[in-house]
């Protein structure tokens, strides 16, 4: 997210990565005026802004390292990861 303010839509895994209003805002994916309002409210809300950015990066910078030791360990059952093809 490098701290920018994230607006997404409301569908697939999204919600579960993204707090509405805590680490973003979402949005269902054909209300156009909803998004415009999201649009509005971060450009006009600088300190929300702020917040979501930086609290959206702090949960990537929290989840990154478990999600990426767990690619790691299912890599490694495969037993695959002899670095040679």
């Amino acid at each position: 997210t490098f701290g920018r303010p994230v607006i997404a839509s409301n569908i697939g895994d999204l919600p579960e990565v993204i707090q509405d209003g805590v680490t973003g805002l979402l949005v269902d994916p054909d209300d156009v005026d909803g998004l415009t309002a999201a649009i509005l409210t971060l450009w006009r809300d600088v300190s929300l802004a702020a917040r979501l950015g930086s609290a959206g990066e702090q949960s990537v910078s929290d989840a990154w390292p478990v999600a990426a030791a767990r690619v790691c360990e299912a890599l490694a059952a495969t037993g695959t990861g002899t670095g040679q093809r």
